[in-house]
């Protein structure tokens, strides 16, 4: 069906309409719109259908970028910004055969590393792996996402699409962290303009993130690429930080779940991270099934600090928290993995490298026994869904953290499909996953990763009127002629 969509384009004409201007503002080698092209870029690694769009486009720098977003508007041109394709709500539906997709994974480079202020400034087209392992080669930190740093660009996971984020939240997003200090920000319009302190100073450099009047870089924070392209981003650096993790084994739910409670009121310096895996979880359960504790769960304790000592204080509370709520040491097999999963680096089913393969969102819910009952239910739902996932051949877990001094706890349900080439059982996986999406709505959860036409759509139902009223007058301002991300949000 899509290669018959793909190939009925590509013989209605040689090329997209656009194809020789946009070839003149980047230059030919950039462009495309063969069905191979586009076909590649219709989809994430998640079941949520294909879009196709029209061309593709690869700019180089701030000034094409805000060509190709004037020739966008002048021609009613949805334009689709894009990173690393590591999204996971669904790709912007756009119009299908139509829409430019703006991949800025060319623009990569680290401009500044300003020691002075202690900042860094980069392409929004840059890996966070790349960024990372610069910056650690110079001893400096700046808070990379959790997952896919391999594939996630800072511009992608700052937008909210996918990805952790800031140091405070260590979370599935940003959500406007203190550490971004500016954007450099195309405009609908195809304006270029800085959101901090080079914004409302234009001789000043991008040391902060405020200005003289509202702070804007939070606006764009999260703002699943509805609002402009961001090309540069200002992150503020650390020293690298001092590490410290443990894991311990809870046979119930309930004391876990008091463990987290706990926890989550713990000051840290600055950040404490309890994960908390149920016993099907795959990186822990075959070894806990060698002990013979099949039905175990594994608390996952890992603490950053500025300084040896402040982390080693911190993590003797967080320890004797867990054995004062039945947490037994776990051996050092687990103790291993844990190491691994807290330094960002937990081993992932080969699901997740697939197109198609698996569904994954992060939501947050306070502290409270609602969220507990919330918690019970999920295990219920997987477990009445047993027969219907073997059927299709899926499978599903979810997890539960908390971070210091929130008094939050953020769930993180799995779907894989193990089969991604079954159509019917990436649908399937699809509407259980909105369902599941819709019950944590219902339970007062925040959505980390409402991008896209599928999960945003199940979001934006939940808006709070003259919340998506606000929402939708800016982006009215900004893009009368609703060229970014058109959709998204159901904006």
């Amino acid at each position: 069906m899509l290669r018959g969509e793909i190939m009925a384009k590509s013989t209605e004409s040689n090329h997209h309409p656009l194809y020789p201007a946009l070839a003149a503002i980047v230059g030919q080698k950039y462009v495309s719109d063969e069905d191979f092209a586009v076909y590649a870029y219709s989809r994430s690694v998640t079941p949520f259908p294909a879009r196709i769009p029209g061309i593709i486009v690869r700019p180089g720098t701030a000034e094409e970028v805000s060509d190709i977003v004037k020739l966008g508007n002048r021609t009613s041109t949805p334009v689709i910004p894009r990173g690393g394709g590591a999204t996971i709500g669904g790709t912007p539906k756009g119009h299908p055969s139509r829409s430019i997709i703006l991949d800025l994974t060319r623009m990569d480079r680290i401009i500044e590393i300003n020691q002075d202020a202690m900042t860094v400034t980069v392409e929004a087209g840059l890996l966070w792996q790349k960024l990372r392992t610069h910056l650690m080669d110079r001893g400096l930190y700046t808070p990379p996402p959790y997952y896919s740093l391999g594939i996630a660009t800072v511009g992608g996971t700052l937008s909210g699409v996918v990805g952790g984020g800031e140091v405070e939240q260590w979370s599935g997003r940003p959500n406007g962290g203190t550490y971004v200090m500016d954007f450099k920000v195309v405009l609908p319009s195809g304006d270029i303009m800085h959101t901090g302190s080079s914004g409302s100073n234009h001789l000043a450099k991008s040391y902060m993130r405020y200005s003289h009047g509202p702070e804007v870089t939070g606006l764009f924070v999260g703002d699943q690429g509805i609002l402009g392209v961001k090309v540069e981003a200002t992150l503020k650096l650390s020293t690298y930080p001092f590490w410290n993790n443990d894991c311990y084994l809870f046979y119930r739910l309930e004391d876990i779940w008091k463990a987290t409670c706990e926890l989550s009121k713990l000051e840290c310096p600055p950040v404490g991270t309890f994960f908390a895996m149920p016993p099907a979880m795959p990186q822990t359960k075959p070894m806990l099934d060698k002990l013979g504790m099949g039905d175990v769960w594994t608390g996952m304790l890992c603490v950053v600090g500025a300084s040896k000592e402040a982390t080693d204080r911190t993590m003797w509370r967080a320890k004797e928290i867990c054995e004062q709520n039945e947490g037994m040491p776990a051996p050092e097999s687990i103790k291993q993995v844990s190491h691994h999963v807290c330094m960002g680096g937990a081993d992932i089913p080969p699901n997740m490298g697939m197109i198609g393969g698996w569904a994954f969102t992060e939501y947050r819910l306070p502290i409270g026994p609602q969220t507990l009952e919330h918690i019970k239910m999920t295990e219920r739902r997987l477990e009445e869904s047993k027969e219907e996932f073997g059927k299709f051949k899926l499978s599903g877990i979810f997890r539960f953290f908390c971070l210091g001094a929130q008094q939050t706890v953020i769930m993180a349900p799995h779907v894989f499909i193990n089969d991604p080439a079954d159509a019917v059982a990436r649908s399937r996986a699809s509407d259980f996953f909105k369902a599941w999406t819709r019950d944590a709505l219902l339970a007062g959860a925040i959505i980390h990763f409402p991008q896209g036409n599928d999960l945003g759509d199940v979001a934006a139902e939940f808006y709070e009127p003259h919340y998506f009223d606000f929402l939708r007058t800016i982006k009215r301002a900004l893009d009368p002629n609703n060229i970014m991300n058109p959709g998204v949000l159901t904006i």
